[in-house]
């Protein structure tokens, strides 16, 4: 008995040979790790972003920050949004590292079942697409569906 989509060819589904960098947005915006909270949330809400980036001095991914982390710093009372434009915190140190997923990134040449796999492993609405250790994109799940319905970015 075959796999149930194994009689499909690859012109059927184009997006099975496609890689991260045929379907990532750019450019990457990310948060170096002495960034805070409030730098961090009006970067993902002016730009509609689930996932940012965390770089160190260097411009090295050192992890991600995501819509959870932030809801976990908003329940602890770490962070505090009072109004659509005003974000505080009750600490202006760096984000603190219990809210920054371990880096989580994908080559620039990974296919793209590849990526979805990391995506569905780490839970991650969108994960970088690197090379030599720095963010060159990103790949979220919109990309990867408009990269299925032919549509890529």
């Amino acid at each position: 008995m075959s796999a149930p989509n194994s009689r499909i060819s690859h012109s059927d589904r184009p997006w099975v040979v496609m890689r991260a960098s045929d379907v990532m947005s750019r450019p990457v915006l990310a948060v170096t790790d002495a960034a805070t909270l409030p730098e961090a949330v009006q970067i993902l809400l002016s730009h509609g972003y689930t996932t940012l980036p965390v770089v160190d001095d260097d411009g090295r991914l050192t992890g991600v920050l995501t819509e959870d982390s932030l809801a976990e710093a908003y329940l602890s009372g770490l962070l505090t949004i009072t109004a659509p434009a005003e974000t505080t915190t009750s600490d202006p140190t760096p984000i603190p590292s219990q809210f920054v997923v371990p880096p989580v990134s994908v080559a620039q040449d990974t296919s793209i079942p590849s990526v979805i796999e990391v995506m569905l492993r780490t839970q991650l609405r969108a994960v970088p697409v690197v090379s030599a250790g720095h963010p060159v994109g990103m790949v979220s799940w919109r990309d990867v569906f408009a990269a299925i319905e032919g549509h890529p970015r």
